[in-house]
């Protein structure tokens, strides 16, 4: 880094550090005018950057021309610990270093008479234990519990004393806590209860000047976007680790003003000293945090389908038959899933090859025999070689699993257990997209917020880039402009904003690939657009060949040397297996949908009584249970044996 009075900040030499401290207090110090907030990279060349973001060309110069002798200023909501003040810190208030930073990370508190304490049973701060005070102990004792586990496992008290023998848990201690320490320990552990002791004891100033209220941003030279495939940019080590203090930053902030419940802004407050001291790491100031492992990941692994309908309920019949996942098994096979079940599709002839139960599951791709279904934020798999559902642990192949913590996503890596918080994604998931290598995915919460990872957290890119009117792919294989007509027509019935169906890093081309607001996608360009409402879509392995669905069809189109419509396949044939034949009197689609979820198709369904079908819970699993009742169940075995007369797989054909 170049010599700067604000560089200091970014070693652990003290005399630095205060250095640094006491130029962002200066009045007349200019980074103090650049207030920096979180904002994405510009991800794909020619992308603006956010006006007070880390790339801002009002802040740091034009893309073009940076200055290198820019520096902006985070603001924190809360003074942090910098680690290279500790010694410092103890000194002015009589503590040792290894107490100020328990601390600081709250596995510890100082009590009414400036003593550093620990709960009952904690073996103290020179332990190895990241347990906070708000979560002690790491496996809470229960007597109740410790009595169900004894009589179910002979062994559980055995086991329990070791596992505390080794942690140095005193377990009797924690037999006779009472908890009357939490009162004291809660409002009592944190950076702030550091600033408040400093302040007793040395003055608002020192205090001010000992702890960390303003981080300096450095330039953008110091910190340059770096390239991945894909032909986009991401932000670096660097960058990122100031990106993800910042964003801590903030959502403590907001979290303060709501005044949030005490626990959840003392998690809040621990990210940030922690985003803090790997951003210092990042920079080579001090050692990186130890990486967040998970203990195990079997219990982060999905079982298979549902038996019973989830939240939300099909609307229609035609929801219930909609495609909702696509995924390619081989150059002529590929899967396509429903609401309840999914369907093994031969893309040569057409012909339906078999189908299984799904119900909850949605298809994410095809790896090594195996459709991987995502439901919620958990992965399952299915085994094409032997017809069933994988229970247990995921295969070793799946690269990553979710896992959401007081509202905070993250991604676990499966081959290390370690744990990235996922960038721009604030809950956990409820749209998740993986690519058919496996290695990249993008998500989003509920709020529309998300991005292109990969699946060591890095972001990517954003999911949604503004795009031009492309030509379109018309049924008869031509490609060509839409007339005005034909776009008001198109804007009417199928074009709006549906966000991202599919994606596909393309080698061949650098290029990231995407089915996204009914077109196919390439980089910022347009390849073609669809006639149709996409529901599902998927890409090949190479990214070369797409399939993409609606309510009534289902397409497979060749992408290179140039778009060609390769075959068309009428869908109706499964919506007779699901919803019976076309024309007749259905029954209600909350019957057909609880049938369908626990049986798979029309032609399971009429092999069940009618007194076990009255018995099928027709309401979601958020709702009160509502049974079918003897007389839906019989009209729907009525239906069901009209559609059972045609048990040979049906072969799916171009539309008419």
């Amino acid at each position: 880094m170049r010599p700067h009075p604000l560089a200091g900040f970014f070693t652990e030499d003290p005399d630095a550090i205060l250095g640094a401290q006491d130029r962002l207090a200066a009045d007349d110090e200019p980074a103090r005018a650049r207030v920096v907030r979180p904002g994405l990279a510009p991800f794909v060349a020619g992308l603006r950057a956010p006006p007070e973001g880390l790339w801002s060309e009002a802040y740091f110069g034009p893309e073009d021309a940076r200055d290198p002798a820019a520096w902006g200023v985070a603001l924190l909501p809360q003074a942090m610990l910098h680690p290279g003040l500790v010694p410092a810190i103890a000194a002015a208030l009589g503590l040792r270093t290894t107490e100020v930073r328990a601390v600081a990370e709250m596995r510890a508190w100082i009590d009414t008479e400036g003593r550093v304490r620990t709960p009952p049973g904690h073996p103290g701060v020179e332990a190895s234990l990241e347990t906070t005070v708000f979560e002690w102990p790491p496996y809470p004792y229960d007597e109740t519990l410790r009595r169900l586990e004894a009589a179910c496992d002979p062994e559980y008290h055995e086991r329990l004393a070791t596992l505390y023998a080794e942690l140095g848990i005193d377990a009797q201690a924690l037999a006779q806590d009472d908890k009357s320490w939490e009162a004291e320990a809660y409002a009592n552990t944190g950076p702030g209860v550091l600033q408040a002791a400093l302040t007793a004891r040395r003055g608002s100033e020192a205090a001010a000047r000992l702890l960390v209220l303003c981080v300096p941003v450095p330039p953008v030279s110091e910190r340059p976007l770096e390239r991945r495939p894909g032909g986009v940019w991401v932000a670096g080590a660097r960058s990122e680790s100031i990106s993800a203090l910042l964003t801590a930053a903030v959502r403590l902030g907001q979290l303060i003003e709501y005044a949030a419940p005490a626990n959840v802004i003392a998690y809040h407050v621990l990210a940030v000293q922690r985003a803090l001291a790997a951003m210092l790491a990042a920079w080579g100031s001090g050692e990186a945090p130890e990486p967040e492992l998970t203990v195990s990941l079997a219990c982060l692994a999905g079982d298979g389908p549902n038996d019973g309908p989830e939240w939300q309920l099909p609307a229609s019949h035609a929801d219930l038959a909609a495609p909702t996942g696509l995924a390619f098994v081989d150059a002529r096979r590929a899967v396509l899933g429903s609401a309840t079940t999914t369907f093994e599709i031969d893309l040569v002839t057409g012909a339906v090859r078999r189908w299984w139960r799904s119900a909850g599951m949605a298809i994410q791709t095809c790896f090594e025999g195996h459709v991987l279904y995502s439901g919620g934020w958990q992965f399952a798999c299915y085994e094409l070689a032997r017809g069933r559902w994988r229970g247990g642990e995921l295969p070793a192949w799946v690269p990553c699993v979710f896992e959401e913590l007081q509202e905070v996503s993250f991604l676990i890596e499966t081959a290390t257990g370690r744990r990235h918080r996922l960038a721009a994604l604030g809950d956990y998931p409820v749209e998740l997209l993986v690519t058919p290598c496996l290695r990249y995915l993008a998500a989003h919460d509920k709020h529309g917020s998300g991005g292109v990872y990969r699946h060591d957290g890095e972001m990517q890119m954003p999911t949604y880039l503004r795009l031009g009117e492309p030509p379109v792919m018309w049924p008869e294989g031509q490609l060509r402009a839409p007339t005005a007509a034909e776009v008001r027509r198109l804007r009417d019935t199928a074009w709006a904003y549906a966000g991202l169906n599919a994606l596909v890093l393309c080698e061949a081309r650098d290029a990231w690939r995407r089915v996204q607001d009914q077109a196919v996608v390439e980089g910022t360009r347009a390849l073609l657009g669809l006639p149709f409402a996409v529901t599902a879509a998927a890409f090949d392995r190479a990214g070369s060949e797409v399939l993409v669905a609606s309510q009534s069809e289902l397409w497979h189109l060749a992408l290179d040397p140039e778009p060609r419509l390769r075959a068309r396949f009428d869908l109706q044939p499964l919506h007779g297996m699901l919803l019976g034949p076309p024309g007749r009197s259905r029954p209600r689609v909350d019957a057909l949908n609880a049938a369908l979820c626990r049986h798979g198709t029309l032609v399971a369904v009429a092999e069940v009584d009618a007194d076990e079908l009255a018995q099928l819970n027709a309401a979601s699993a958020f709702d009160h249970p509502r049974l079918l009742g003897r007389r839906r169940a019989r009209r729907l075995a009525a239906h069901a044996q009209a559609a059972e007369r045609a048990r040979k797989l049906p072969r799916l054909w171009p539309p008419r």
